[in-house]
């Protein structure tokens, strides 16, 4: 039996596009090479070795910027900072700042050789060193400023969709009830008769379609197992493939004495691809 995380996992978003992280490179570049000088700006670029530094600048900045991006979009899908901020502040301070600053040191003493500089006296550690240590902690702390809000616009999303879903209706006796979507588990219909099966284990009738009820609760998180059956995910803790192609549910609480889940073998495609592609 195949067993699947009943928590939803958040996916990385996107941050910036790399047109601004290329921007953003040839602006500290220009700082970078300027902000030693005692000469004027318009006269340092004029010489010809501001050229020279500025395009292996340019390129060393991109590539640290680069670097910093893919680290951040990496450890959101592996250590979220919701799930475990401590360990993912130890992974950020590591991989996104010391790891990033060695690469930098050795790309500018690289420079240095290339062009048979003196390092030491240029007092590259003393100045430039410094201001990128702080760009890098400031761009480190841009992410995570830009993570939160991307998870509090998340999170606001789904508090209004969860405002908006769909209810149906269902019966006891004479006494007709509103059901929200989020409160059922499961709909099963024998013949004319329908039954609502919700979260705190009541039951209610009605008599309406299969089709019907699954085009009022979309089918993100139910799904229509057979002609007669729909099932929600929160419920659906494991499935088995069984050898007539079919496939039988394994569900977190009891429905009815005897009943089993199967899934038809004409949908049991759709139900594995519903069931194990779609993360949420």
């Amino acid at each position: 039996m195949k067993q699947k995380s009943l928590f939803f996992k958040v996916k990385p978003g996107k941050y910036f596009h790399w047109h601004i992280r290329l921007l953003l490179a040839v602006i500290i570049s220009h700082y970078l090479i300027v902000i030693p000088q005692t000469k004027p700006v318009w006269q340092i670029m004029q010489q010809l070795n501001y050229y020279v530094a500025m395009l292996y600048s340019i390129g060393v900045a991109f590539s640290i910027i680069q670097i910093t991006h893919s680290i951040n979009h990496y450890l959101d899908s592996r250590i979220s900072w919701e799930d475990n901020w401590v360990k993912r502040l130890s992974y950020q301070c590591f991989f996104g700042l010391f790891c990033v600053l060695v690469l930098n040191y050795l790309a500018i003493r690289l420079y240095f050789w290339t062009f048979d500089n003196d390092f030491d006296v240029s007092g590259y550690m003393q100045t430039e060193f410094q201001i990128v240590v702080w760009m890098l902690l400031s761009l480190n702390f841009v992410y995570a400023i830009s993570y939160f809000i991307r998870l509090f616009q998340k999170q606001s999303i789904s508090i209004q969709v969860q405002s908006q879903e769909p209810i149906i209706e269902g019966s006891l006796g004479n006494k007709v009830f509103k059901i929200a979507a989020s409160d059922i588990i499961a709909i099963i219909k024998k013949g004319n008769v329908g039954t609502i099966y919700t979260k705190d284990c009541k039951r209610y009738n009605n008599n309406d379609t299969i089709q019907s009820h699954l085009q009022r609760l979309g089918d993100d998180h139910f799904f229509q197992i057979n002609r007669s059956e729909i099932y929600a995910r929160s419920i659906i803790v494991g499935y088995e493939r069984m050898s007539n192609y079919r496939g039988r549910l394994y569900l977190n609480l009891k429905m009815d004495d005897h009943h089993e889940a199967i899934v038809a073998r004409h949908r049991l495609k759709q139900f594995l691809k519903w069931y194990d592609g779609n993360e949420q």
